[in-house]
């Protein structure tokens, strides 16, 4: 069994938002053992090459060595490509965490998600946080001048995205707050996924496919607005929503998901998974960083078998799976 070529690190359990259509939250805040710069470096040291590296939470950003580690792939994993998802709560933080490592990593290709659920109080309401909504705004604005700044100077620029994620609660509101962001945010672009797994409380949930496929028609302008200039990768969110759209509906993808394959997870702790949400497969502790071991046991071989024809919403997973066939009919 290959290594994968995308990996998933949840550096951090910790989060100082409570979101309500959270999937992780049962495992936030339980004051885990983190893994430690020694650590990440034993589990690169096992590892092929990294054409992507996923940076998750937890909030990435209460993590404050989150350069360090990512320096230790870019170093022995050639890796160049990191996206980082923030709920944009700590700016002066993320401001010069994204500086320092631009300036550690010159080649590396940065994307940061800025996750914007809502307008003023409601975004405030989702995340159970108040001026969570003042806050990611002030970041997206600071980044985008920082890159301008970095860009007038000649270095590097990276990406700022922002997406909403759409549930049952919010999903008659996103055009409004899409409207906003055009207007306000110069961003380079913003998506919506739909909710995945399950929250805290049964009242949030998934949209309906007939909400999500309203909203994906009223949403066409706003992705013209952003990549007009880019045909293909207009073509690639177009097609994206109407796969989404088949999922909601119980059709299932049309390709087999890389969970496991392409792509894996590891948790803050050194536990190892195939998929975020599915179970634990081993330790990475108590194989002493032995990965190979972990990815290729019985326990993992058994999940792969069941997870034959799964067919959930998670974007990682599917973008993963792309590429990996992508790759395949070149």
């Amino acid at each position: 069994m290959k290594r994968p070529a995308q990996l998933i690190l949840t550096i951090t359990d910790q989060c100082n938002h409570g979101c309500r259509m959270c999937y992780y939250h049962s495992s936030l805040n339980r004051r885990t053992k983190v893994m430690t710069l020694e650590e990440y470096q034993k589990l690169s040291d096992e590892l092929d090459e990294l054409e992507l590296l996923l940076i998750s939470g937890g909030e990435p950003f209460l993590r404050q060595d989150i350069a360090e580690v990512i320096q230790i792939f870019y170093r022995s994993n050639q890796t160049r490509s990191v996206f980082i998802p923030t709920n944009g709560s700590t700016p002066d933080r993320i401001i010069s965490t994204v500086s320092q490592m631009l300036d550690l990593m010159p080649e590396l290709q940065l994307t940061l998600m800025m996750s914007l659920e809502g307008l003023h109080e409601e975004h405030d309401a989702i995340h159970e946080q108040k001026d969570a909504f003042n806050s990611v705004v002030e970041t997206t604005r600071r980044l985008t001048l920082l890159r301008a700044h970095r860009q007038s100077q000649g270095k590097q620029g990276f990406s700022v995205l922002l997406n909403s994620v759409v549930s049952n609660e919010n999903a008659d509101r996103i055009i409004p707050l899409m409207e906003y962001a055009k207007e306000h945010l110069y961003v380079d672009t913003h998506t919506f996924t739909p909710m995945r797994g399950e929250g805290p409380t049964p009242d949030c949930r998934a949209p309906t496919p007939a909400q999500f496929e309203s909203l994906q028609k009223q949403a066409q302008p706003y992705f013209q607005h952003y990549l007009a200039k880019e045909p293909a990768a207009l073509k690639h969110i177009l097609d994206r929503y109407g796969l989404w759209m088949g999922l909601l509906r119980g059709e299932g993808l049309p390709f087999q998901c890389q969970a496991g394959h392409y792509i894996g997870v590891i948790e803050p702790d050194a536990k190892v998974r195939l998929c975020e949400l599915t179970p634990v497969i081993g330790d990475l502790r108590a194989s002493e960083f032995n990965f190979e071991r972990v990815w290729n046991s019985d326990e993992a071989n058994e999940l792969r078998q069941q997870l034959i024809g799964c067919s959930c919403t998670h974007a990682c997973f599917i973008n993963a799976s792309q590429r990996y066939y992508s790759l395949q009919d070149q």
